[in-house]
């Protein structure tokens, strides 16, 4: 596996510097990460160098360094898997199932979950529209008193001190009023 990370790595960069044009010089920076869904132990090394077998003390400051982060589905309970609710962590849930019986189990749980969600971030939508909503209409209520309080010639200190509002706003509504 680290050699083929490194292939893969090899072939990406050429990729990329390709479609950006890069100089000769330039690289960009590759972080290789496998998502293991096995049932047994991921026992391969997580680094190219560790694969290296240096004949003498002095080359080993030219081991070729490529690491990979490795996702192990098998560190994550269901639970967190579920509450992910990202593909990935659904693939991994949908990988790990026994039997069918198990994965349709978990589909059906995914799916309620994600109604769940849908239906608190929709009621989260509804609230803060609603704020808005009694934010605009207080805004209205104080513009209509403001202009009555103008047209019954009130004082502008009574006017600011009432209804809250600065010189700049008074004078525009004054101005909306003639």
């Amino acid at each position: 596996m680290p050699r083929r990370i490194l292939r893969y790595c090899d072939e990406l960069i050429e990729e990329i510097k390709e479609e950006r044009k890069m100089k000769l010089y330039e690289n960009p920076i590759i972080v290789p990460i496998v998502l293991y869904t096995g049932k047994k132990d991921w026992k391969i090394a997580l680094n190219f160098a560790d694969t290296q077998i240096p004949r003498e003390k002095e080359y080993t400051d030219y081991l070729i360094n490529v690491k990979y982060k490795l996702i192990d589905s098998k560190k994550y309970s269901e639970k967190e898997l579920k509450r992910n609710n990202s593909r990935i962590g659904i693939m991994m849930l949908m990988e790990n199932q026994k039997d069918s019986r198990t994965l349709k189990k978990s589909i059906i749980d995914i799916i309620e979950e994600r109604k769940k969600n849908d239906m608190d971030e929709w009621i989260e939508r509804i609230k803060r529209n609603d704020e808005k909503q009694r934010q605009k209409l207080i805004k209205e209520a104080v513009m209509k008193i403001v202009k009555n309080m103008i047209l019954n010639n009130e004082d502008d200190e009574k006017i600011l001190k009432y209804a809250d509002i600065t010189q700049n706003e008074l004078e525009k509504i004054k101005r909306k009023c003639k």
